[in-house]
């Protein structure tokens, strides 16, 4: 038997999944190279797809901006790396949810500070020059 493969022919979603994988793949073996116009559509394209993944993770607007800034980092870290172009999507979407997972797990970790309790200046003991 051979192993489950989508039929792009009879699903149009699965059909457009393909050609943004194979057109994302292509644009990564350029950037690989060195185009970075290539890796710019790559990021112009992947990055709305990145946002809802994250967003869908349950992070804040600031955390969901900085984890999909760093899938960028990591792939242009990786970029040399990735063997199989075509699989690009894939690859950033497991590193976006993946870093999502991070960053939301550290929050709960993190415990907020009440701002009610600090004081509002702090006694130094020294003199305050006026402006």
């Amino acid at each position: 038997m051979m192993p489950y493969a989508e039929d792009s022919t009879a699903d149009p979603v699965a059909a457009r999944r393909q050609a943004r994988a194979q057109r994302l793949g292509a644009l990564l073996v350029r950037a690989q190279v060195g185009d970075r116009d290539c890796l710019r559509d790559i990021v112009a394209e992947a990055t709305p797809l990145l946002w809802n993944v994250v967003r869908a993770q349950g992070l804040a607007t600031a955390d969901a901006e900085d984890v999909v800034q760093a899938v960028w980092l990591s792939l242009v870290s990786r970029l040399t790396k990735i063997e199989t172009p075509d699989a690009l999507v894939g690859w950033l979407v497991t590193a976006a949810k993946r870093e999502a997972w991070r960053v939301r797990e550290a929050r709960k970790r993190t415990p907020a500070v009440d701002t009610r309790e600090l004081p509002e200046t702090v006694d130094t003991g020294e003199p305050v020059e006026e402006l």
